[in-house]
């Protein structure tokens, strides 16, 4: 009897636990997105030149992580269930897309002396969240 809703039990928290972790990877992108924009407004652009430039700024940081969240969602759709490689791969992409609006506005306010450096953080996060996408990847080809 109990051997019978052992499986049961556990299939309702392995769901329950992902539903939370799919919640939290929601909220970060939100976030990510949602710390770009108020960067937008932090600087009120004093002409349409520097108005198109902000915009377009914006736009590339935007496309970035939406296609992060895009492939994140499709690439999750596919995992029949949670490892604990996974949920590491899961946890340090959330990093990486929660840090990928600061490390933007810092390199693009930075002092040209700072330049190289914050240019290689920016260029190194957004190459750890392909790095661990193609991660999760192999682990559904795997799979």
């Amino acid at each position: 009897m109990f051997g019978v809703c052992l499986p049961e039990i556990e299939e309702k928290e392995s769901f329950r636990s992902k539903s939370r972790i799919e919640g939290l990877s929601d909220l970060v992108f939100g976030l990510a997105l949602s710390i770009g924009s108020i960067a937008l407004i932090q600087h009120i652009p004093q002409a349409p030149t520097a108005l198109i430039n902000d915009v377009l700024n914006f736009g590339f940081s935007f496309l970035i992580i939406a296609v992060i969240w895009l492939s994140y969602t499709r690439i999750v759709s596919s995992l029949s269930d949670e490892t604990s490689s996974t949920l590491l791969l899961k946890f340090v992409l959330l990093f990486c897309v929660a840090l990928e609006p600061f490390l933007y506005y810092v390199y693009q306010t930075t002092v040209f002396a700072f330049l190289d450096f914050s240019s290689a953080a920016y260029a190194i996060d957004v190459g750890a969240m392909m790095v661990l996408l193609s991660g999760m990847t192999y682990i559904v080809i795997r799979q």
